[in-house]
């Protein structure tokens, strides 16, 4: 009775073997792919192997979305400045006008967070108009506090300036937003704006 029995356990266990595809060599090794019943440590193993090539795709992707990103430091009445920490010269220096408003040489920020800039003359031929286009497209007016964005008419609190130099000065705040920019200050121990921050 027991040989019999045994028989028929071992005739079911060969049944489950060669339903399942699984073998004695198999569950003592982790198993493969294939097998209904694997290991822990093969499983890890398995999902290790599927996923580290998106782990790398992604330590790429991270990698990219760090180099598009800009930031720019520009430090008052100070003609040195730096972007993503690398450190450049400006022909003039930014200042803080009568109006508490910070201006910056508009062709150095635009042309670091990638836009191009143009200007127009008048008939006196001097600048009248600044095309900034990048992210969005501005124009700004010289001495005038309107301004557009992508054609869209907006107000500035403080009008664009050509300064001492001949150099076109633009509120940072306005055109830096415009661009979808964050922009924020730093202040000496007098309180006053010492450099002002823009990040993209």
């Amino acid at each position: 009775m027991r040989k019999y029995i045994a028989t028929i356990i071992t005739a079911f266990l060969i049944g489950l073997s060669l339903t399942f595809g699984f073998t004695a060599t198999a569950a003592t090794t982790g198993g493969s792919s294939a097998d209904p019943l694997v290991a822990k440590s093969w499983v890890d193993d398995f999902v290790e192997q599927q996923f580290s090539g998106i782990k790398a795709q992604l330590t790429a992707i991270k990698e990219q979305i760090a180099d598009l990103r800009t930031e720019i430091v520009i430090y008052i009445n100070k003609k040195d400045y730096t972007v993503n920490g690398v450190s450049r010269t400006m022909d003039t220096a930014a200042v803080v006008n009568s109006d508490w408003r910070t201006m910056v040489p508009v062709r150095f920020v635009a042309e670091a967070l990638g836009c191009t800039v143009d200007f127009s003359k008048n008939a006196s031929g001097r600048t009248d108009k600044v095309y900034i286009n990048g992210s969005s497209s501005i124009v700004l007016t010289i001495g005038s506090t309107t301004y557009t964005v992508d054609g869209a008419s907006r107000t500035m609190d403080t009008a664009p300036v050509v300064n001492s130099d001949w150099r076109t000065m633009v509120p940072v705040r306005f055109v830096a937003e415009a661009l979808g920019c964050q922009v924020d200050y730093t202040k000496n121990s007098a309180g006053a704006t010492y450099s002002v921050i823009i990040k993209k």
